[in-house]
């Protein structure tokens, strides 16, 4: 977001002939901040014989002002945790036919819970694919999971801490999110991919997918993001229509992730963790992974900042000349784990050469569910947040601001009697059965009762020693900071921000005092050092 502009009380420049100051201002939106000026630049070349540090110190006293006197703009607000014991009450289950065309048969919660693929706790999350049963010839494929947040959002910070990510021949994941509304055909409300891989890939890889009017090809790599973008057709995928010249059928415009950031690599490392930013007001999509216990202190205290967390592996630009906000509306989280389909199977040969050599990529599903024992996922949290303008010191915090979209924010209760509540799970009137969209809209077993994890799942079965067991434990709450403890924080760090300033103009007012020292006082002090001549010393300096 633009910072607020330099107060317009800096003394002005130097006269000519001497050294300029840079002016202390704030960067424009997007750029780093100016790097502090050298020391040189603030006491002179000599140090002591221009009037640098009085102009120095009075521009230092003027943006100290001017920080302490701006507002703060505001901050990610914690709205929404999803793991604990009632996760599966907060998605809905689809459970039609796969539109990537994987040899799945994606089930609804009961079926789940009788196959031991879903379980939860307050820690920790469990989703599998059926890794056990043998697939009749001719008849549905392999029991797996896709689900959908009941909740749709149209901006949010998404920070996901994962311990387990499928991985494996044949195994597609996928943490994203997409649009859908009535009238709204796929993609015309977007798509944003956080976490994809395939088969065996340790690079995750994040990407956009929209219809035309969306170019990533002004975005630079190695300056706007750490990373690159992945390689086309024929050219780099910078552009997220899935319809662009040069790029495969549906690839969007995709970046890859750091090495290890998903499969056997991260699995091993004990996962990892995503944030996820769609900031239509900053015009950005930004990602960041960390490893495993490397999380900035922020994330971890649930006051997430950010700008200050370097440069993201992946970003995307909204600006209107690259691909304006419109493109992503009313989206929902999704969790999928596809076996097989478009994707995995146009690399199962380059990625599995050996079993590629003995069997084909729907055999490998159909037949071998020992190859699959890596296909589930363990997830430790996740978390989203909502950009807030924090009210000014004493006002009343209004806890509605903080949901994440149009509607009225519910409450967990209120959610599972809303996925519930029944009603229509039909597609609209005249819908296209052959598209994603139709496929997509309100595809999902609504009659269902709020599911809420049986006692027995305490009871879980996992054969795989590599798997988590899901005993319930006592809740503890919802451990998200009170908005009145961030905004004391906030306040705080420009306290200290301030002092810390003022101290330094102290320092650099003694210099200069110090660099005017009169020679007259320097023979006070050279005389006070001879015994002879003290007595004339302090008479002729007045010190008697």
């Amino acid at each position: 977001r633009p910072a607020p502009p330099a107060p317009d009380c800096c003394p002005p420049g130097p006269s000519a002939g001497a050294r300029p100051l840079r002016p202390l201002q704030a960067p424009s939106a997007g750029s780093p901040p100016l790097p502090p000026p050298p020391v040189e630049e603030l006491l002179g070349s000599s140090g002591a014989q221009t009037d640098m540090p009085r102009r120095a110190g009075m521009q230092v006293a003027c943006a100290v002002t001017g920080f302490l006197a701006s507002p703060v703009v505001g901050q990610y607000l914690h709205s929404e945790k999803y793991v604990d014991r009632d996760f599966f009450t907060k998605w809905d289950f689809f459970n039609i036919d796969d539109p990537s065309h994987g040899h799945v048969s994606y089930v609804d919660y009961p079926t789940a819970v009788s196959f031991n693929l879903v379980g939860a706790n307050d820690d920790e999350v469990f989703m599998s694919a059926d890794t056990n049963s043998m697939v009749q010839p001719g008849g549905e494929g392999r029991k797996s999971l896709r689900l959908q947040s009941v909740k749709t959002y149209n901006s949010g910070l998404f920070i996901i801490h994962v311990k387990h990510v499928p991985t494996g021949c044949g195994v597609w994941p996928a943490f994203w999110l997409y649009g859908e509304g009535p009238g709204a055909q796929w993609p015309a409300w977007g798509e944003y991919d956080i976490i994809e891989g395939v088969n065996k890939a340790n690079i995750v890889r994040t990407a956009l997918h929209t219809s035309a009017g969306c170019d990533q090809s002004g975005v630079v790599p190695g300056q706007d993001f750490s990373s690159v973008f992945t390689q086309g057709m024929s050219k780099a995928a910078d552009n997220c229509d899935i319809k662009a010249d040069g790029q495969y059928k549906n690839q969007g415009c995709s970046q890859d992730g750091p090495p290890g950031s998903i499969g056997d690599e991260l699995n091993t490392a004990g996962g990892g963790t995503w944030a996820g930013e769609w900031d239509p007001i900053g015009k950005r999509i930004r990602t960041w992974f960390w490893p495993d216990g490397t999380e900035p202190l922020d994330i971890v205290a649930k006051i997430p900042d950010p700008d200050g967390w370097g440069k993201p592996y992946s970003f995307f630009s909204l600006e209107d000349w690259a691909c304006p906000t419109s493109h992503f509306q009313n989206m929902r989280m999704v969790f999928s784990l596809d076996l097989g389909g478009d994707l995995a199977e146009s690399h199962f040969q380059k990625s599995c050469p050996d079993l590629a050599s003995r069997m084909s990529c729907a055999d490998l599903i159909q037949y071998h569910p020992e190859e699959l024992k890596q296909a589930f996922w363990s997830i430790k949290a996740l978390d989203v947040y909502q950009w807030r303008p924090l009210p000014p010191p004493g006002a009343e915090f209004d806890a509605s601001t903080a949901t994440p979209t149009t509607e009225a924010p519910l409450s967990f209760a209120q959610v599972g009697a809303t996925a519930g509540a029944g009603g229509s799970a039909g597609l609209p009137p005249g819908a296209d059965l052959s598209s994603p969209a139709a496929l997509r809209h309100e595809a999902m077993d609504r009659s269902l009762p709020a599911p809420t994890v049986p006692p027995e799942m305490s009871k879980v079965s996992i054969s795989d020693r590599d798997r988590p067991s899901f005993g319930f434990m006592q809740a503890r709450g919802d451990t998200s900071i009170p908005p009145f403890v961030a905004r004391a924080a906030a306040w705080m760090g420009s306290a200290i921000a301030g002092a810390t300033a003022l101290v330094l103009l102290l320092v650099i007012i003694r210099v200069a005092s110090g660099s005017r020292q009169s020679e007259s006082d320097r023979q006070v002090v050279m005389h006070l050092n001879d015994s002879d001549s003290c007595s004339s010393c302090r008479t002729q300096s007045g010190l008697d």
